[in-house]
């Protein structure tokens, strides 16, 4: 394998020049990456920035633009409920440490996906804690496959493409990339008081994944609409005190709950009897996303 970025290009430009000869292009993430730094020099020259900022706003030419398109309609297929697309660069409102550039320092596209949770446990819970937990397992494998599909695909088209799954510092309850963070730049919805996503059509009631990727993508537009109304019920119905009265909350960057009180709750007096993550409680209470699954209740029953 060849090591040296250098001699790669210089043997890739040599097989561009003698196409007659039958001899195939074998790297194509070396093609790629190629195409992408020419293309950043066009738009440099033309006065329109570097980067993924110059792909942006040039938007007469999207010839280097990945089809967002099939990206979508693959992660939908694959089972996600929700999919987002948005600029990498827009993550730096995440604490340091799990921002997309900080695992990808050329990331130009966060790829948020999100499945739902099962609703019937959600609001069953504190009694169906044990049904919660499995729904909750259940949703996580088939995100994770979503994520790592939506990865490998990327990857055969040449890009850089990280899977970040479900799953998070126990003490802390944070993934490597701020999973939540991810959502709200690829525009999926907003930080609740209760410190979830938000989303319009499931509330609360989603797990998310992301993919960061050097692909030059087309980001979908923010929420514009504002979901939470600071009704407190998450405050009220949290056991341990661990949401408190809002300050500083901001429903694009979120805000500090106690999350050493909720996750020893969590961790130390739950999970022994019922498994990992089995509250729920703050979910259950936020009303965002209840109507409009009553009204796809009532159209379905009516069909």
């Amino acid at each position: 394998m060849l090591k040296s970025r250098p001699l790669k290009r210089f043997l890739v430009e040599i097989l561009f020049n003698f196409p007659k000869r039958g001899i195939k292009i074998i790297d194509v993430h070396e093609k790629r990456r190629i195409e992408l730094d020419t293309a950043r020099l066009n738009t440099s020259a033309i006065g329109l920035g570097s980067g993924l900022s110059g792909l942006y706003q040039n938007k007469t030419d999207s010839s280097m633009m990945l089809n967002k398109d099939k990206v979508r309609k693959l992660a939908l297929k694959l089972g996600a409920d929700l999919v987002g697309f948005g600029p990498a660069e827009a993550m730096d409102e995440a604490p340091a440490g799990h921002r997309a550039r900080d695992f990808l320092p050329d990331a130009r596209t966060v790829i948020s996906a999100a499945a739902r949770i099962n609703y019937s446990a959600v609001d069953g819970l504190p009694l169906t804690r044990r049904e919660y937990v499995n729904a909750n397992d259940s949703s996580r494998a088939l995100l994770n496959g979503v994520i790592c599909g939506i990865a490998r695909y990327l990857e055969e088209e040449g890009y850089s493409a990280i899977p970040f799954l479900q799953g998070s510092d126990r003490k802390m309850l944070m993934g490597d990339l701020s999973l939540k963070h991810a959502a709200v730049v690829a525009g999926l919805g907003e930080f609740g008081l209760n410190n979830l996503l938000l989303t319009p059509r499931f509330g609360p009631r989603v797990l998310l994944g992301a993919v960061v990727t050097d692909a030059p993508i087309i980001p979908d537009p923010p929420l514009k609409v504002q979901l939470c109304d600071l009704c407190g019920a998450c405050l009220k119905a949290c056991p341990v005190g661990a949401i408190k009265e809002p300050k500083g909350y901001d429903r694009r960057k979120g805000w500090s709950i106690d999350k050493h009180r909720c996750s020893h709750y969590i961790h130390e007096v739950l999970e022994p009897d019922y498994g990992h993550y089995s509250c729920g409680l703050c979910i259950k209470a936020c009303h965002v996303g209840k109507e409009e699954r009553l009204q796809r209740e009532i159209q379905a029953r009516l069909k």
